[in-house]
């Protein structure tokens, strides 16, 4: 088995700039904006629509980390920076606009 890869608190931290300035590059923003629109407010299609565009946009970032490029290694790679929010008010609010960049805005 596979050993999961682990992030220092600094190194999570320019992992999730990184995973930012990936979603701030023009093409990328383009494909959220189409999926968001595709999507509407269909939390379903949200699911099915803009989630994997996302994933596909932190795949390189993930990969760089040691992390592998499916599901799984995206969700270890997003585990691994959460884990540090609690901590680092800087990775929580890196974290928080990420959200903002794709999950819809609750009422």
């Amino acid at each position: 088995m596979t050993q999961v890869p682990e992030l220092t608190q600094e190194k999570a931290l320019e992992a999730i700039k990184e995973v930012i300035a990936q979603f701030d590059l023009t093409e990328n923003e383009e494909k959220m904006k189409v999926a968001k629109e595709e999507a509407g407010s269909d939390l379903q299609k949200m699911l099915q629509i803009v989630m994997p565009v996302a994933i596909e946009i932190q795949k390189p970032i993930a990969k760089k980390y040691g992390f592998t490029e499916d599901q799984l290694g995206l969700t270890q790679f997003t585990m691994a920076i959460k884990k540090w929010e609690a901590t680092n008010e800087e990775i929580k609010k890196y974290g928080n606009q990420l959200k903002a960049k794709y999950m819809p805005k609750m009422n």
